[in-house]
């Protein structure tokens, strides 16, 4: 059986997640499969920087790194 989702990737270690699409149905408009963007389980603890998306354990650690980075821009 095939399920409607996205897969999302960790930039950093690879990691990966699968969520499912929960909207309401989706309709077909004959071999085209209409979706809603906002139909989505949400990722959580997934992040975006940069364009990339980062799992939860490397979105803490980016975060953490920004931090120190712009604490020693700002002495």
């Amino acid at each position: 059986m095939n399920v409607l989702g996205e897969m999302y990737y960790c930039e950093r270690c690879g990691e990966h997640k699968f969520v499912k699409y929960i909207g309401s149905g989706p309709y077909r408009d004959g071999m085209t499969v209409h979706i809603t963007a906002d139909g989505f389980e949400g990722a959580v603890g997934w992040t975006k920087h940069d364009d990339m998306d980062f799992c939860p354990k490397c979105s803490e650690k980016y975060d953490l790194m920004m931090k120190d980075f712009l604490s020693c821009k700002e002495n």
